[in-house]
This record gives C-alpha cells, structure tokens and sequence, in this order.
C-alpha cells in the first residue's frame, strides 16, 4: 500500500512546468517522425487459445537416432517408427519400433587386436526394439520464427519393452526416458527433436570369464518428422 501512495503522490508532485512541454509534444514534429518510424513496421498479435486440439488424434513419425554415449567399441544409430495416440492435449500413448545399425569403431579394432577375439560388447550389440509407454506434454507454447508462427510442446515420456541383441536373438528388457519439443509448423505436421537415455542389462554365455551381468546406459539424440490424422 505504501509504495502505491508514493507512487501517486509523486505524480501529483510531479512539477507543473513538466505539462507546458507534453503540450508542445504536437508541434515537436522531428519527435513525432521519430516515433512513427520505431513503430510503423511493428505487428501485435494477441494469441489466448491453443491453436490445435489434439483429443483422440493419432500421429505417426519417422525418426534418425544417432548414438550420443553408451556403445563401447561401436558407432550406433538406429531408425525409429512410432505411433502416438492423443488421449488429450497433455498425454498420449506411444509405441515405437527401432531398428538398428552398428559399425565397429577404431577402438574396437584394437581390443579385438589386443585380445585376438570379439568384445562382449560387439557380440551384444543392439539389433531391434519394441517400446510402449506414454508422454506427458505440461508445456505449451508459441512462437515467430521468419515471420511465422510456431507453436510447440515440450514433453516428457517413459517408456518400456523388449531388445533384441545381435546374437542368437537375446532379448531384454529395455527401459526409456526421453525429454523433447515438438514443433507443429502445421495442423498436420511436425518435426521433434528429443533426447533419449535408455537402459538394459545382459549376462554373456560366449566367454567362460564373463558371467558377470553387463549394464547398458546409452543416451541419443532424435530428429524426426511426424503427420496427424
């Protein structure tokens, strides 16, 4: 309350001889030229409701996930079908098929060389996966990017399946957690860029030296495309 009264009690303070020059303002004409030119190329665009309703919608996208960290002795990446299905305009359903593709690294070369035989990690390498999970979309906002609006999502999903290893069709339980943002440049279309850490463990039959249960942590990074129906 205090510093509401100062404020009015400055401005009836305020010196009268400060009025006699806001009265001239009309004939301050090089001010005026000013004014008009900061203010002629500029568009205000009032924007309140969500420009898409995605309740009871379905997306499907196709993504590229190249591998950040995780694979010893491997270069990684996989290729990512998914289907998502809107239950509002914060949660959907989300089921995704991977498939991937594995190149032995320098560093690979030198431990076969060194220990004249595969790394357990190679022989483990990941072949396919299947997840099923949700996301949960808690923000939504807008933007101009070259003179056009774009709206997006940031979203969060946890999701859960099967991995398929290279060899003899090991599979595992393989869990996920991603954090992203949609961009919807259309009612129909979007692009994504997320961040992905996924974790599974296996125990290796091939070397009679390591039973010990092996732990994968592997984090990627998502660009895909997606449309809406």
């Amino acid at each position: 309350m205090k510093i509401y009264l100062c404020f009015i009690l400055g401005i009836l303070c305020f010196p009268l001889s400060g009025f006699s020059k806001f009265s001239e303002l009309g004939k301050q004409t090089e001010f005026l030229e000013k004014e008009n030119f900061s203010f002629s190329n500029t568009n205000l665009r009032i924007i309140q409701k969500r420009w898409l309703e995605k309740h009871f919608l379905s997306e499907i996208s196709l993504s590229v996930s190249p591998a950040l960290k995780g694979f010893n002795y491997l270069e990684s990446y996989s290729t990512d079908f998914s289907y998502r299905f809107f239950i509002n305009n914060h949660f959907s359903l989300k089921l995704i098929y991977s498939s991937y593709f594995n190149a032995i690294n320098q560093e690979g070369y030198d431990e076969i060389e060194l220990r004249v035989r595969y790394p357990i990690e190679i022989l483990h390498a990941q072949n396919q996966s299947y997840l099923l999970g949700f996301e949960w979309y808690p923000f939504y906002g807008k933007a101009v990017l070259y003179n056009k609006l774009v709206h997006f999502d940031l979203y969060f999903s946890i999701l859960g399946g099967q991995i398929e290893l290279w060899r003899k069709n090991n599979r595992q339980s393989f869990y996920s957690f991603s954090i992203g943002l949609a961009q919807w440049w259309h009612k129909n279309f979007n692009t994504r860029l997320s961040i992905q850490s996924f974790y599974y463990q296996y125990d290796s039959p091939y070397y009679k030296d390591s039973k010990d249960l092996k732990k994968e942590f592997v984090h990627k990074i998502s660009f895909s495309a997606g449309a809406l129906f």
